[in-house]
């Protein structure tokens, strides 16, 4: 078998429902990689928080972008996009079928989407000089924003100073206003030819998922993983500290929350974000969805392939 040389399957849905060994098993029968689509996954030491891929499902296919960047360096949705579509183009010119597979949907759509992310430099001159107008006169910053992009303004909370800031930054270093990325963003035509495959379940049972999944990595020693990155030399960066199950933790390191509430917590705001996920997925009319209650991974899988084959990435 081999992939159509501008093909891409994507797996995806919320958190707690199979992805990950779904997409393993997909790649090792349709000769296919897969590119992990999860802003927290691509922290090296963070694996029992982030559900990284077991170590019997990396066997199964190549993985990439799972464990390359250190705990303490911020990472962007920018040098994620760089990096993932690059290996798009090698896997594709080896003839094999690349398998995105992720819950993060700004990620999914960085890699298949005509989207950019203009790259900002936090040390750059134009963002100290923009903060240190923010300290001085938020006022007179949020008037630049209206300056440079009236109808950005209008979407912005004044008093997000930090959005403002991103704001000003996007027009000038883009040359594009709130408009132009808008209409761009609400576009969804891949530069691929993409068939992307949603796994879901009833909401009752992906509450029990989470909330099982939660203890099992709890059982697994997810507070001395955070430990470990919380006491280390170079330290965890504002990113990564993001983390669900990992600000919970540093949370409770920083005696701000008992043990229990630490553990309550994660459960909560992990379906709190399951939620969300469900929200943005919604507004894509191109995921074709798969029920996966109850399903066997085999029977998954096989629904999967059927519709590979319908969408003519098989051709021989």
């Amino acid at each position: 078998m081999k992939a159509d040389s501008e093909n891409i399957l994507v797996i995806t849905g919320p958190t707690a429902t199979g992805k990950s060994e779904i997409a393993a098993r997909l790649a090792a029968s349709l000769d296919g990689e897969v590119l992990s689509a999860d802003s927290m996954q691509v922290y090296e030491g963070m694996d029992i928080g982030t559900a990284k891929p077991t170590k019997e499902l990396l066997k199964l296919a190549p993985h990439h972008l799972i464990g390359f960047v250190k705990p303490s360096d911020d990472y962007s949705v920018a040098k994620y996009q760089k990096k993932a579509r690059s290996l798009v183009a090698d896997i594709l010119r080896r003839r094999r079928l690349p398998i995105i597979a992720g819950g993060s949907g700004l990620y999914v759509r960085a890699i298949i989407d005509p989207v950019d992310f203009p790259t900002r430099d936090p040390e750059s001159d134009q963002r100290l000089t923009l903060e240190k107008l923010a300290e001085i006169s938020p006022e007179s910053l949020f008037e630049m924003l209206k300056e440079v992009d009236p109808q950005g303004a209008i979407n912005i909370d004044r008093n997000n100073i930090r959005r403002i800031v991103r704001a000003i930054e996007a027009v000038l270093l883009s040359g594009e206003d709130y408009k132009t990325r808008s209409e761009r963003w609400k576009k969804r035509q891949a530069i691929f030819n993409v068939l992307i495959v949603g796994l879901r379940m009833a909401r009752e049972l992906l509450v029990q998922q989470i909330n099982e999944r939660v203890d099992e990595m709890v059982e697994a020693g997810l507070e001395g993983e955070v430990r470990a990155l919380y006491g280390s030399s170079l330290g965890i960066s504002r990113t990564a500290r993001q983390a669900l199950g990992y600000k919970e933790f540093i949370d409770y390191f920083e005696g701000r929350v008992s043990y229990d509430e630490t553990i309550e917590l994660i459960k909560i705001r992990t379906r709190q974000f399951a939620k969300r996920q469900m929200t943005w997925f919604k507004a894509d009319p191109r995921i074709v969805w798969f029920e996966v209650d109850g399903q066997k991974p085999g029977e998954i899988i096989n629904g999967i392939v059927e519709r590979v084959h319908a969408k003519g990435f098989i051709v021989s």
